[in-house]
């Protein structure tokens, strides 16, 4: 049932998104940071102004990995990743074993964390598509083999 799951899941995503998707570190800015973001549709909607120094980044898959990073460019382009994602429709979709944590520790002491399961935002309990999780997922990647 689990492996079904899993299949149908598979099929879903690698189709879900036709849309080319530009990290915005290639976009012309000073800095990959914004001092907040409140845009309806984005996945980052950190609403303080402070820059994250910290990034935790919990791999929990059949086996839970932690990684810590404090690299500046590799938090720019997780953050930078994220900005750039864009919230689908709400699903009743969910995975096990299949997820990944971000906890960004603010420059001011602040926190902020990510949730996603398979690919999906998991916020305030719900659950929604996001497209260019691909790109996050390339830098989770460089994280988790520093």
């Amino acid at each position: 049932m689990i492996k079904l799951l899993l299949v149908v899941l598979l099929l879903f995503f690698s189709g879900s998104s036709k849309k080319e998707i530009v990290p915005a570190t290639d976009q012309n800015t000073d800095s990959g940071y914004t001092e907040s973001f409140n845009d309806e549709d984005s996945v980052w909607n950190y609403a303080g102004s402070s820059q994250p120094v910290k990034l935790t980044y919990i791999r929990g898959y059949e086996t839970c990995s932690s990684y810590e990073t404090e690299d500046p460019e590799l938090i720019s382009a997780c953050v930078d990743a994220v900005k750039v994602m864009k919230l689908g429709e709400e699903t009743d979709l969910c995975a096990l074993d299949a997820d990944d944590t971000l906890y960004f520790e603010m420059e001011n002491g602040d926190s902020y964390s990510l949730m996603f399961e398979a690919g999906i935002l998991v916020r305030d309990g719900n659950r929604y598509e996001v497209s260019g999780f691909s790109v996050l997922s390339k830098v989770l990647e460089r994280i988790a083999c520093e």
